[in-house]
């Protein structure tokens, strides 16, 4: 009978330390599908943090705060079309390509003939860099788009992606 007690205890209190709560469901953001979307969190500075659901079916990017409230749509239906659909979004920052307080980002497009092109947006659609038949080739130093989990102002974050309804799972790990 102590054995059982102690047992149970022991469970009690292990699953009582680590925990993962969903917090919020995202439409359009998953990675799976013909389309695949990205949620993802960037921080440009210790007090401004948002999450970008970028949906390219949609071709838009919807930005949420860490309350999951939204607070804007930045279109990119008028940018030039990527044949494969599936564009790729990298270094959304507020200080790296401008001085101007907005949002910019890279966006890399393939046309029908493969070729590659690399463009930079700012968060009202206009273009302040372009360049043909060039593109980043190194992927793998993206790590505010391809990791799951993100230390936030509100606790650690973790993104997975729903594969068969297209949206993301934001859940909080090891709440206080």
């Amino acid at each position: 009978m102590k054995k059982i007690l102690f047992l149970a205890l022991l469970a009690f209190g292990m699953s009582a330390r680590g925990q993962i709560t969903l917090e919020h469901t995202f439409d359009s953001a998953s990675t799976y599908l013909n389309l695949p979307s990205q949620l993802i969190y960037v921080k440009f500075s210790a007090t401004e943090e948002n999450y970008f659901n970028i949906n390219k079916e949609g071709r838009c990017i919807n930005v949420y705060d860490l309350n999951h409230a939204f607070i804007k749509k930045i279109s990119y239906s008028t940018f030039p079309q990527d044949c494969t659909g599936s564009a790729t979004f990298l270094y959304f920052s507020k200080d790296l390509f401008s001085n101007d307080n907005l949002m910019d980002y890279m966006m890399i497009t393939g046309d029908c003939s493969g070729i590659r092109h690399t463009y930079i947006y700012n968060e009202n659609g206009v273009c302040i860099f372009s360049a043909d038949s060039l593109a980043p080739l190194v992927m793998s130093n993206t790590q505010q788009l391809q990791y799951p989990i993100y230390n936030t102002s509100q606790g650690t974050k973790m993104i997975l992606s729903q594969e068969f309804n297209g949206t993301a799972n934001l859940y909080s790990v090891c709440p206080a």
